[in-house]
This record gives C-alpha cells, sequence and structure tokens, in this order.
C-alpha cells in the first residue's frame, strides 16, 4: 500500500511508549461503532483498488491529524450516517 501505517496505542496508559504518534487516540478508545460506521462509510463507494487505498489512505491522515467527524468519539449513535 505504500508509506508506513498507523499505529495506535493501545491503552491511554501506554502513552509515552507512543514515539510516532503521541497526540492520537489510543486504539481502544477509537475503535467503537461510531468508528466503525465511519470506516465503512468512508470506504463502501470505491470500487476499483486504486480508489479504495486512496480513501484508506485519506481515512489514515484523518486518525493521525485529529480530523475525523467528531460524531467518531462520541457515544454510540445507531442513527448516524458516518458522514458529518
Amino acid at each position: 500500500m505504500g508509506g508506513l501505517p498507523v499505529w495506535l496505542r493501545n491503552f491511554e496508559k501506554n502513552k509515552s511508549d507512543d514515539w510516532a504518534t503521541p497526540d492520537t487516540v489510543s486504539h481502544r478508545r477509537l475503535h467503537r461503532h461510531n468508528y466503525e460506521v465511519w470506516v465503512s462509510t468512508s470506504l463502501r463507494t470505491k470500487v476499483n483498488k486504486l480508489d479504495f487505498i486512496n480513501a484508506l489512505r485519506g481515512v489514515k491522515i484523518k486518525i493521525k491529524n485529529h480530523m475525523m467527524p467528531a460524531s467518531v468519539m462520541m457515544r454510540k449513535n445507531a442513527n448516524w450516517d458516518g458522514k458529518s
């Protein structure tokens, strides 16, 4: 896929071990229902490999730079469309 992957520490308590992305949210805090909705919505309509890879890179950049929709970090919302 090219480039380095995003490594997210598992727990906030391990922040001191995260030399690559110290300001990024921990995996456990991020990987919840709204996150999964956002990622799947971001990748859903990509029909070819290049579009999919580029969309995945976009997700990576948004995670690293705190540019995710605010709803990603909110409580579970079964009605959220993953877009705003």
